[in-house]
């Protein structure tokens, strides 16, 4: 690795070494070379003060969980154009190599995961919703996190507890008992996989210790790979593609009957189906 003086103000030489190391002070050196080492003179535009996170994207500013939008004037663009309090979001972009017919369902959006137990496409120009799913009344999906990033997102659930798993047995849903035909009896998490521009379903699986082995910590998807966390450091990898290939029971498409239920995929109150099971012990 090459090594530079620490002393370097030089904006090309610092622009340089961050080609060659990762250093997450870098950007902050090159931002104080460009501003405070100038005959420049800054003026006080404005300040914002929140007690939730601060988010930035295409040049906007998001306040309180997506529910508020500034420029970069401090401009307000629009406040309380929707009523999702988005817990955990991505910005997706559309893709400029493409002119789609539909051109709303590749508008540059926020996709998030709401409180109400839905995952919600928002404009992030104008904040109106583009779309929202339902996902379910049992899980609780709280993490989104790209895949194939603006292509293919994934949402996960929450650790399911062992009390969870019975009320799922003792209360079969009480519209339809076969709701709880393809979902798993014991289980850690469930994860969802969702293509992008425009917004599709790909399928849902759960995440079980008698699947992946008694050792299992946890698990994600990331770039077209399960990859399932041991306990004493093991990491395996599955392929993702080798999944749909497999394990995949049927396709199910958002807001059109489930062909093993009947009900609506993506509504309250059946959500989204487990249509990918495994068959017998892969680990």
């Amino acid at each position: 690795m090459l090594q530079f003086p620490e002393n370097i103000y030089n904006v090309y030489f610092l622009a340089r070494q961050r080609e060659y190391s990762i250093n997450y002070c870098l950007l902050s050196r090159i931002m104080r070379s460009l501003c405070c080492k100038s005959q420049r003179n800054y003026k006080h535009v404005f300040s914002l003060k929140s007690k939730q996170p601060i988010y930035q994207c295409l040049n906007l500013i998001y306040m309180k969980n997506y529910s508020s939008s500034y420029n970069g004037w401090g401009i307000q663009l629009w406040k309380d154009v929707h009523k999702e309090k988005v817990t955990d979001a991505l910005f997706s972009y559309g893709h400029w190599d493409k002119d789609p017919i539909n051109r709303i369902a590749h508008k540059s959006s926020i996709l998030g995961i709401s409180q109400k137990h839905k995952l919600v496409r928002l404009c992030a120009e104008t904040g109106t919703v583009l779309e929202s799913i339902f996902l379910s009344q049992i899980y609780k999906f709280k993490s989104i996190y790209w895949d194939d990033p603006h292509y293919t997102a994934v949402i996960s659930s929450s650790k399911v507890q062992t009390q969870d798993q019975s009320w799922q047995v003792e209360n079969p849903h009480p519209e339809n008992p076969k709701y709880f035909k393809n979902c798993p009896g014991s289980m850690m998490k469930a994860i969802a996989l969702f293509n992008v521009f425009p917004l599709e379903f790909v399928g849902m699986f759960a995440i079980e210790k008698e699947i992946f082995g008694n050792d299992l910590h946890d698990a994600l998807v990331s770039d077209n790979l399960l990859v399932t966390n041991k306990r004493g450091g093991i990491v395996e990898l599955f392929s993702v593609d080798y999944i749909l290939e497999h394990f995949l029971l049927y396709k199910a498409s958002l807001y059109e009957p489930d062909p093993v239920t009947g009900h609506i995929v993506g509504m309250h109150p059946f959500g989204i189906p487990f249509n990918i099971k495994f068959k017998g012990k892969i680990a």
